[in-house]
């Protein structure tokens, strides 16, 4: 009997120690693109044009179930799959997944959040106007659990 709380007890803090949900709460929004392919960290350093704004929304990333939920106000917006995750650095995620733009245009997008430096970045790639945009959260709350 021991021998079964002991494993039980041993499966249950492994799959808390692994598990993460990553809670960003964005306040103000600074967004950069650049026409024409490019790699999307590069953007911030050469970029044609340049948008900042003030928004409330939150995200939710839930890394075991794979998925990104965007709330504006509250209200669930959208919930995506995650298509890959990318963890090369310890604590630094790179977060791919397929969207749709509200015109129905396919878009890749990536999420890149590095929990060691508290740093949300969000970047999309729009085929039909060749763009690649790289959006930084100027003010912004993390939470990991």
């Amino acid at each position: 009997m021991k021998k079964i709380i002991l494993i039980t007890s041993a499966i249950f803090i492994a799959t808390q120690l692994f598990s993460q949900v990553i809670t960003v709460n964005v306040d103000e929004v600074k967004t950069f693109k650049h026409i024409g392919a490019i790699n999307p960290l590069d953007v911030i350093e050469d970029y044609h044009f340049v948008e900042s704004y003030e928004t409330e929304c939150e995200y939710i990333l839930d890394l075991d179930k794979k998925t990104i939920a965007l709330y504006f106000d509250n209200s669930l917006i959208s919930k995506l799959n995650i298509q890959s995750i990318e963890n090369n650095i310890e604590n630094v995620y790179a977060i791919y997944l397929n969207d749709t733009s509200t015109d129905g245009t396919k878009i890749k997008t990536c999420y890149f959040i590095d929990l060691n430096k508290k740093l949300f970045y969000f970047s999309w790639y729009d085929n039909n106007a060749d763009v690649v945009a790289l959006q930084t959260h100027t003010k912004y709350n993390m939470h990991v659990k």
